[in-house]
């Protein structure tokens, strides 16, 4: 657990034999927000640390560390050679920091995921870092987010990236890297391929920058994720990046929102998407303008698509028109599971009944988001029917769509029939708290039930493999006609009796042994049912 979580916020004075308690033979230890920037505190957690023999994973977030600090803890790291996983998220690091960090780099050759988010580093500083980072080559996943990484800076993590091709995944979001860092990132997509993840957003590449983007990635073999939001693209970053998708078979996930591409830019895509539709997966292209010819054209592309498994066109303005487009695009586009069309699109009652109905028929989509786009009662009548019929949508977000109680009852009246809808958000709505409440009710019912259900499968699926099937040779030996005893001539009676008596015990002893066998394979088939439990507690946790 946290430091902070066992009452060790704050100064940090009496209390070096705690530290060492909850710090020193921990595998996962976790410092985040403790304060570490005086020398005592700092101090007292390094001296911990440098007695944790087992440590694999450490998380110093928030610590307000600094360069001297930070020292401090990661010169009592430099014999960890099992550690794997270091966040140093949010210290207020620059080049100090870094130098500590790059000497601990060539140290730890086991670290695989790392954490430098939020930090001061910028130029000067990620000249120290990549120095480590060239020789450290067991780190697969870097993140640099948030350090005000300009163009100079940009061009060091390209350097780098062109020597250490073991990195797998790059987050460089959130700095202030322009066009002129597009050529030395390009050259190391060219040269790297085993980099399969880039995250770009909220850079000012401008339109410019992102096409040098694209244009590099052509060559690159290897990137299944990509996020260019907020990055200035505009409609002549997404043609450029259109053309790298007709020839791309490798992307599988593509983040592109915030870039004001309009019906244009999305139109160039789409005829992207219409000639490669075998392997993107996610396609979000929020807040981009796109209106309703926009999702026309979309919905064009993504006719007969069977890869293609989330949608988000949240806060554009398609309106009814481009919901009747995409709706009658449910109809072939079987492997969507998840749209998201809330916040401002104003796709109204209209646009509601054209999505409600393709959703009677489509039993592919769980998860539709419509919240802010003017529904009204009528809008919520609509889905309440098909509720009614829809045995696969297991969440459906109607917020702020000016739905009153007698939409709300509609839709209440439907979910009683329905055993598969899991979450149904109405907040924002003139609804009362009791119908509201018997709505969740209903929700909580299903979700109950699945589980249920879930965990019965997964008996049975024990059971069987529990089961054990006889042997060819077992069942011969039991189906064998068992040879009679030959007796002895003239034995007495009392040594029959005897006989008799031991052959008894020796079958009681058997079916004791039997019995034991039983209870053992039943207490076996518990634990196996509670560790089954305990796993889809975990995963459902971790859903939330």
């Amino acid at each position: 657990p946290p430091l902070n979580s066992l009452g060790l916020s704050g100064t940090m004075g009496g209390v070096g034999a705690k530290i060492r308690t909850t710090v020193q033979n921990k595998a996962d230890v976790d410092l985040t927000n403790i304060p570490l920037k005086n020398d005592k505190n700092a101090k007292a957690v390094a001296a911990a640390l440098a007695e944790n023999k087992n440590i694999v994973s450490l998380k110093v977030r928030g610590c307000g560390l600094g360069d001297t600090q930070a020292n401090t803890i990661l010169e009592a790291l430099h014999d960890k050679e099992q550690l794997s996983y270091l966040s140093l998220h949010a210290n207020g690091m620059s080049v100090g920091g870094a130098k500590a960090i790059a000497a601990l780099l060539t140290k730890c050759t086991s670290l695989t995921h790392l954490d430098l988010s939020s930090n001061m580093f910028e130029t000067e500083g990620m000249k120290e870092l990549v120095e480590g980072l060239k020789q450290c080559t067991s780190v697969k996943i870097l993140d640099l987010r948030d350090n005000n990484l300009t163009d100079e800076g940009m061009r060091l993590v390209g350097e780098m990236l062109r020597v250490n091709k073991g990195i797998v995944a790059c987050f460089l979001g959130d700095n202030n890297a322009g066009c002129g860092a597009m050529e030395s990132l390009c050259e190391a997509l060219q040269e790297n391929t085993t980099l399969a993840e880039l995250e770009l957003k909220a850079n000012n590449m401008t339109a410019e920058g992102v096409a040098k983007l694209a244009e590099g990635l052509k060559a690159n073999p290897r990137v299944t994720s990509l996020d260019l939001t907020s990055t200035g693209a505009d409609v002549l970053g997404a043609k450029a990046c259109g053309e790298f998708l007709v020839i791309n078979r490798t992307l599988k996930h593509f983040v592109f929102g915030g870039n004001n591409i309009g019906d244009e830019g999305v139109g160039a895509l789409s005829v992207a998407l219409q000639q490669n539709h075998d392997t993107l997966e996610s396609l979000l292209l929020w807040e981009n303008g796109i209106g309703p010819e926009g999702a026309k054209a979309l919905a064009w592309a993504l006719t007969g698509n069977h890869v293609l498994r989330v949608l988000n066109l949240e806060g554009n303005k398609i309106e009814s028109a481009g919901a009747k487009c995409l709706a009658e695009m449910l109809g072939s586009a079987d492997g969507l599971k998840s749209i998201e069309l809330s916040s401002g699109n104003a796709i109204g009652p209209e646009g509601a009944k054209a999505l409600a109905d393709a959703l009677t028929h489509n039993m592919g989509v769980t998860n539709l988001l419509l919240a802010s786009n003017g529904l009204g009662d009528a809008g919520a009548s609509v889905f309440a029917e098909t509720i009614k019929k829809n045995k696969t949508l297991v969440s459906l977000n109607l917020q702020d769509n000016g739905i009153g109680e007698t939409g709300a009852l509609a839709l209440w009246e439907a979910l009683k029939g329905n055993h598969t809808m899991i979450s149904l958000m109405l907040d924002g709505n003139s609804i009362s708290a009791r119908t509201l409440k018997e709505i969740k009710a209903v929700c909580d019912r299903n979700k109950h039930g699945m589980e249920v259900s879930f965990r019965q499968r997964d008996q049975v699926f024990q059971s069987m493999r529990v089961k054990k099937t006889p042997t060819r040779k077992a069942v011969a030996k039991e189906e064998a006609p068992k040879k009679p005893k030959k007796e002895k001539a003239g034995a007495p009676k009392e040594e029959k009796k005897e006989e008799a008596e031991e052959e008894k015990k020796e079958e009681e002893k058997k079916e004791e042994a039997e019995e034991e066998k039983k209870e053992e394979e039943k207490k076996e088939e518990a634990e196996e049912e509670k560790k089954e439990e305990e796993k889809k507690e975990e995963a459902e946790e971790e859903k939330k």
